[in-house]
């Protein structure tokens, strides 16, 4: 067992929430030499707040562990939105969670058309 010092210590760190989203399409459109991307926020936002609602996006479609031979993973990205933004999501229907990561995703790639 751990001595009380230790316990108490630990006791007060504390977890945030943290969601994970996963968006799938039918073909990878985004680079297949990112394993993650995000958007760093303008100073601007930083001062209103609005930085609050950045996500990091983790491409899935490069893991191919467990993958038999010959076998595609899906074209598949994780968002992790934390935090107040988190938890403003999870009051949101499907389809608007959607919308908005999609727009997140359009604003780092502006030169693409997100599908």
């Amino acid at each position: 067992p751990l001595p009380p010092w230790k316990v108490r210590a630990m006791s007060q760190y504390r977890m945030g929430v943290l969601d994970k989203v996963y968006l799938r399409w039918d073909a990878p459109w985004w680079p297949s030499n990112a394993d993650a991307f995000w958007r760093a926020p303008r100073p601007r936002l930083l001062a209103s707040g609005a930085a609050s609602q950045s996500v990091e996006w983790y491409n899935l479609h490069n893991l191919r562990a467990g993958l038999k031979a010959g076998e595609e993973p899906p074209a598949l990205l994780l968002a992790t939105p934390a935090g107040y933004w988190a938890r403003q999501l999870e009051l949101l229907s499907d389809s608007q969670i959607t919308s908005l990561l999609v727009a997140d995703l359009q604003s780092i790639f502006p030169n693409t058309t997100v599908p």
